[in-house]
């Protein structure tokens, strides 16, 4: 019981010198991890590529934290991989955020998701694609009603950003043997057209 008052004491603490948005979002967190910290995930559902509303909780610097939108790029049990979003607010050329047609840098942190593109937002935003998150399907507050479908070029784009972003030497392998085997089946078109000569 002491640890206990001893930590609601340094919350309080917390909130004084906090604002007044960030002690709404930290208590918003809060009440919502007491009603659904048992983890019923009694959800619809979830398919790779949905969008949800997540409460990600309270963070670190540079963490995601509260809520924000989420990209589901990958389904185990009752576990979400998935991607923040958020607003995007550009700050300089520098952080040119990757887009399959106007930016294609496979190398970038952040994708571009236009509204004119996605008409379920309401203003571009971006997926903060070196943010992997594994998630309880409880962390969901409501649904869009919003995908991006797996077989599109975006969301292919986007999943091999995240691949190379988090296992590189992998993925630096898989583009060898590829270029490897285009080259191989490059070779026997040719021999076959050879033969046949």
């Amino acid at each position: 019981m002491k640890k206990y008052i001893e930590s609601i004491s340094e919350l309080n603490n917390i909130a004084l010198s906090s604002t007044l948005d960030e002690v709404e979002r930290f208590s918003e967190s809060d009440m919502f991890w007491t009603k659904h910290k048992s983890g019923n995930t009694t959800q619809k559902t979830i398919r790779k590529g949905d969008i949800f509303q997540f409460e990600f909780g309270k963070s670190y610097v540079p963490e995601m934290a509260y809520e924000h939108r989420g990209l589901v790029i990958g389904i185990a049990q009752n576990l979400l991989y998935v991607l923040p979003i958020y607003s995007y607010k550009p700050t300089s050329a520098k952080e040119m955020p990757a887009h399959i047609i106007d930016n294609p840098n496979e190398r970038g942190s952040l994708y571009l998701l236009k509204k004119r593109e996605f008409p379920f937002l309401q203003h571009d935003s971006v997926i903060k694609l070196n943010d992997l998150r594994t998630v309880s399907k409880a962390r969901i507050k409501y649904s869009h009603h919003a995908s991006i479908a797996p077989e599109t070029e975006t969301f292919q784009f986007i999943e091999k950003v995240v691949f190379r972003n988090y296992f590189p030497t992998i993925s630096y392998a898989y583009d060898q043997l590829k270029k490897d085997y285009e080259r191989v089946l490059k070779e026997n078109q040719e021999l076959k057209r050879q033969i046949k000569e």
